[in-house]
């Protein structure tokens, strides 16, 4: 396995000249596997030049990738809308988190931040096809390799990820408050992440087709197992083109 990362900073990115040492963009992580696919852990400022490295190693070739997010701080998310291969219709992209109770998540926080008046994209209108996936704690099988998923202490829930393929291992755990369980340093109690995640148990998948706007997502919560629907003639053929540099 191979680790790139794109993003390393936390609360901000900082793009001082003095930061460029190791660089100034808020957390990303690309890992490829042996058998070269490609997981993505967080999606903070360092997501888009990693999206812009994908489009030069693709081309006009479809994309898949896992996207991996630990929690849904602002500097976790905050590079998803100027992630470009998110608006090519042929990719897909499959998204994962864990320790919520719905998939209103999802919406709070990615297609939230993307909504009017804040981005001049809505979410639901990503013309690439995406999945959800809602993890629980435990271990699953994804890209070919063996993912353990583990709460760590940090406010309002945080995941960690190790990542196992072919005799080697790759732990990806970032917000991590020391001390007590419960706690951070300075006495301020945490949620226990632990908590909020469930037994493990099989991932839930749901999977939107390009065009398919996230509204329908969340009334479908409720099923187990994978929903789609295909997208109307109009719909599949949506299409954006985002000059982000």
């Amino acid at each position: 396995m191979r680790v790139r990362f794109w993003g390393v900073r936390g609360s901000t990115p900082t793009p001082q000249i003095e930061n460029m040492g190791i660089g100034g963009n808020t957390a990303c992580t690309e890992i490829r596997t042996d058998s070269d696919q490609i997981l993505i852990f967080d999606g903070g400022t360092g997501i888009r030049l990693l999206g812009k490295e994908l489009e030069r190693e693709f081309g006009n070739r479809p994309m898949r990738a896992h996207i991996f997010f630990s929690h849904f701080h602002l500097d976790h998310i905050q590079g998803i809308p100027f992630f470009r291969p998110l608006y090519n219709p042929n990719n897909h992209f499959t998204f994962y988190f864990a320790g919520r109770r719905d998939a209103n998540l999802v919406l709070d926080a990615l297609s939230g931040m993307m909504a009017n008046p804040y981005f001049p994209v809505d979410m639901s209108k990503l013309p690439c096809s995406r999945e959800y996936v809602d993890l629980a704690e435990g271990a699953f099988q994804a890209a070919e390799a063996n993912i353990l998923v583990l709460p760590l202490n940090h406010p309002q829930g945080c995941v960690g990820y190790r990542i196992e393929q072919n005799g080697k291992a790759i732990s990806y755990c970032t917000d991590v408050e020391h001390g007590p369980a419960g706690h951070a340093p300075d006495g301020e109690a945490v949620e226990q992440p632990a908590r909020r995640l469930r037994r493990p148990r099989a991932p839930e998948r749901r999977e939107i087709l390009a065009g398919v706007a996230l509204p329908e997502l969340v009334g479908r919560a409720g099923a187990a197992g994978i929903a789609t629907r295909a997208p109307a003639a109009s719909q599949a053929r949506t299409s954006w083109r985002m000059n982000f540099t």
